[in-house]
């Protein structure tokens, strides 16, 4: 008999995902994306998320194990495992590719851009305007005012009865094709993974940073 299935054991308890990671995750996630917003929309001083390995993640999973390895101290059975630290890690990980340079930043000005800018000069009016759904756009000129000028909010009554359509369907586009990649990774990891042990450099420095809960954070030099 296999040992690990001994009654009163509970094997690979060191693989699950607790209700504690995904509520430390939720939390991090809106902190991390106003974090990228700032740097990457209002003060423009770094695209981040246009970088291989994005900055702020490994950060947050970096500030997470310091304060991991001093619970480790006090009270080890609270730490958290390298399988929790690494899920934390992904889900700050996978809200920079929504809220990112390439998503939803470049998103608005997309939905935006050819009604606010149309002139009777560039004709965008005849030339592509029957092409783009409207239900999908912004083209409201009281909301796309408010958009570029200011001096209005979206929680305004009517900005938020004009927004929240496109933006809900866009929401839906971005959540379906994030379904797909997963999909496309379910179907692609065997072969990568098991048969061509792809090395995959991207995530070794959050592997070895949350390599037995932090511990070899410290240890090595």
């Amino acid at each position: 008999m296999n040992k690990r299935n001994h009654i009163g054991e509970e094997p690979h308890t060191h693989t699950k995902v607790t209700p504690r990671t995904l509520i430390l995750g939720i939390f991090l996630i809106p902190v991390n994306v106003y974090w990228m917003t700032l740097v990457e929309v209002k003060y423009y001083s770094l695209d981040s998320s246009c970088l291989p390995l994005f900055i702020q993640p490994i950060f947050i999973l970096f500030t997470i194990i310091l304060l991991n390895l001093l619970i480790k101290r006090l009270k080890p059975a609270a730490a958290l495992t390298q399988a929790e630290l690494l899920t934390v890690y992904i889900m700050v990980a996978l809200s920079c590719t929504f809220a990112g340079h390439d998503t939803i930043q470049n998103m608005f000005g997309a939905i935006v851009h050819p009604f606010w800018f149309a002139s009777p000069e560039n004709e965008w009016q005849n030339l592509f305007w029957h092409y783009i759904p409207r239900w999908l756009t912004i083209t409201d000129l009281y909301s796309l005012k408010g958009f570029y000028e200011g001096e209005s909010s979206i929680y305004i009554a009517r900005n938020v009865a004009i927004w929240i359509k496109p933006l809900l369907l866009w929401g839906l586009l971005f959540l379906l094709m994030m379904f797909s990649m997963l999909c496309i990774n379910t179907i692609i990891r065997k072969q990568w993974t098991e048969q061509e042990k792809l090395a995959y450099p991207i995530i070794q420095l959050p592997l070895k940073l949350s390599e037995d809960m932090g511990t070899k954070l410290i240890q090595d030099r």
